[in-house]
């Protein structure tokens, strides 16, 4: 079989369909413009997925009407799923373990500080449960072929971190086959896929109480976050918002929310804050709900004379177990996920979902405040 990455991958989505039954023999496929529309690919590409599948003694190509499937069918997609060498596989054997497949966006840098402490603690958790998880990154570009294949490589279930809406034909895709699939940190209601997401909202908005408490009156959240799919804004938004509504200070903050995209061009242009903190009425306190704006801040030489918390308070959210620390100053207020406890819960429910047991939809796990000298009175000379 050829390598070609798509048509390979669905290739090995069908046999996996006959394999299973999905797809009976001596029936018939769904037509090619039904396949296209399932695997999220062009008319062309389908038809060269079934020439594939016929080529590998799986369907039997009929003129003006949908392929046959074979009456040893199932044997031939046995074999083809047994013997394939499968592309892009992280590791080679699991031994006796069940294989998870852990997804990651693409566009999400290798060693991104909260999945790699996640990943650190699911670790020694799932041996225990026999399972083995690899961390993979999903490409967005061929997101359904690739969801397809997941089961025709070895894997039971699906862990998906942090998916943006980007990736809803993905997580559709895993839905309809009816594959294990658990989504962290993100929460999209429709799909009925179960979920484990931080409580952003509570410990946001007593961020704000205390920063009210110590004087403040002029406060900035900075994140990448935007409304999701459905048009839900983010808790940790809302949370901020209602805070700084409900002290009165949601009128004396100029720019109480700075939403910033997450992208490379962006990171590197050098202006991203110029109209947030070069502006007389600069906020007091800032809270970086993602690590990276934080490494930018701190690395662009025009801010350095900025003293935490002297001249400004600065807090962090979702850091992983070893935030960044400011070069002369206190270490930084955090909140953050008990990555142990949603290592337990990961686990344990992926052993559920593959096991054939239902879970509850959605499991909302607190995040942690961890108070430091990071955060201080506004300055005196604060308007």
């Amino acid at each position: 079989m050829q390598r070609s990455s798509t048509s390979r991958r669905l290739v090995l989505a069908v046999a996996q369909g006959i394999a299973e039954g999905r797809w009976l023999c001596g029936g018939e496929l769904p037509s090619v413009r039904s396949l296209a529309k399932e695997f999220g690919v062009s008319a062309p590409t389908a038809m060269k997925v079934i020439q594939l599948a016929a080529a590998q003694g799986l369907v039997a190509l009929r003129p003006s009407r949908p392929a046959l499937v074979l009456p040893d069918a199932a044997r031939a997609a046995r074999r083809i799923l047994g013997t394939a060498a499968l592309p892009d596989s992280p590791r080679e054997s699991s031994g006796a373990q069940t294989r998870v497949a852990l997804l990651v966006p693409a566009m999400e840098p290798p060693g991104y500080a909260p999945f790699a402490s996640m990943r650190q603690h699911i670790d020694m958790e799932a041996a225990a449960k026999g399972l083995a998880f690899d961390l993979i990154h999903w490409p967005l570009k061929e997101q359904i072929p690739f969801a397809l294949s997941l089961p025709a490589r070895g894997y039971a279930g699906a862990v998906c971190l942090a998916m943006r809406p980007s990736y809803l034909p993905g997580l559709t895709a895993l839905r309809n086959q009816g594959f294990p699939t658990l989504i962290i940190n993100r929460r999209y209601r429709h799909l009925g896929l179960p979920a484990i997401a931080g409580d952003d909202y509570k410990p946001v908005r007593e961020l704000v109480l205390r920063l009210v408490r110590m004087g403040h009156r002029n406060m900035s959240l900075v994140t990448d976050l935007l409304p999701s799919s459905n048009m839900e804004t983010h808790d940790a938004i809302r949370g901020w918002v209602d805070g700084l509504n409900e002290t009165g200070t949601l009128g004396t903050s100029p720019m109480p929310t700075c939403i910033v995209p997450n992208l490379e061009p962006l990171r590197r242009s050098g202006h991203v804050f110029e109209q947030l903190l070069l502006r007389p009425d600069r906020p007091t306190a800032l809270l970086f709900y993602w690590p990276t704006w934080t490494e930018v801040l701190l690395q662009d030489p025009r801010f350095s004379r900025l003293r935490v918390p002297d001249d400004i308070s600065l807090a962090l959210a979702i850091p992983g177990e070893r935030p960044p620390r400011l070069p002369d100053g206190p270490p930084l207020t955090t909140l953050d996920i008990d990555y142990q406890r949603q290592a337990d819960c990961i686990v344990n429910r992926m052993a559920d979902m593959i096991g054939g047991r239902s879970c509850e939809e959605l499991l909302l796990l607190p995040l942690k405040l961890h108070l430091t000298d990071s955060l201080g009175p506004p300055p005196r000379s604060a308007p």
